[in-house]
């Protein structure tokens, strides 16, 4: 069995598990991402962060008035740029080559966390994710003064399906009604695996990194 589909049977059980006892939240989220990759010279010198939006649906099981279970699922573009600049000495503009490098994922989180009581309700929690690989590109445009070229190279083969790593998050539950709640924190998926397949040079890595603003609306069954 692939990981992916371990990954949906787990979901599927859980879901299932979840209804079965009436205390599952479900909801919608959107999250605004910083995101990184980390593991090469090339990389950590040279390629900057970008901002990115992460949707997804999230699934939350209560198993106490306290502790409780988060998963779900999110689209998460993992990307990086690098902007290389040509001018001559009185800095008469030569040319511009812009190149992003993106790594798209599916990522479904399982976290355990414990959360406070009242109408609003602080809570952190920990765990791991894996994400699932959509794509990965390459994106290069280079520009002069007379004109703009863009090249696109699908890297897809060259990366690993899947990516694995730590899951934390901390924020606030808010009740809006007695089943509708506005959960509003911040959230991290740390990449602890090599997402390359190929060899890179100097026993290089590559490995992903986000953290974001997560906002929600969740929905008490």
């Amino acid at each position: 069995m692939t990981p992916y589909n371990t990954c949906l049977l787990a979901l599927f059980f859980i879901s299932f598990s979840y209804a079965q006892q009436s205390k599952l939240d479900i909801g919608v989220s959107i999250t605004p991402v910083v995101t990184w990759l980390r593991g090469t010279d090339d990389i950590d010198r040279n390629f900057h962060k970008r901002f990115n939006v992460s949707p997804g649906l999230t699934l939350d099981y209560n198993f106490s008035d306290n502790w409780f279970l988060s998963s779900g699922i999110a689209y998460e573009n993992k990307s990086v740029i690098r902007t290389t600049t040509v001018t001559l000495g009185d800095r008469t503009f030569v040319s511009e080559n812009e190149n992003t490098q993106n790594y798209e994922y599916l990522n479904l989180p399982l976290l355990l966390g414990y959360k406070t009581n009242g109408r609003t309700q602080f809570y952190a929690s920990a765990g791991g994710f894996v994400g699932i690989l959509l794509k990965q590109e390459n994106i290069s445009i280079f520009t002069t003064p007379n004109s703009e070229s863009e090249t696109v190279v699908d890297n897809t083969e060259n990366t690993k399906t899947t990516d694995f790593g730590l899951a934390l998050a901390t924020g606030l539950k808010i009740l809006l009604t007695d089943s509708l709640y506005l959960d509003i924190g911040a959230r991290q998926f740390l990449g602890l695996t090599n997402v390359s397949e190929v060899e890179l040079p100097d026993n290089g890595e590559i490995k992903t990194n986000s953290i974001g603003l997560q906002v929600g609306l969740k929905y008490k069954i």
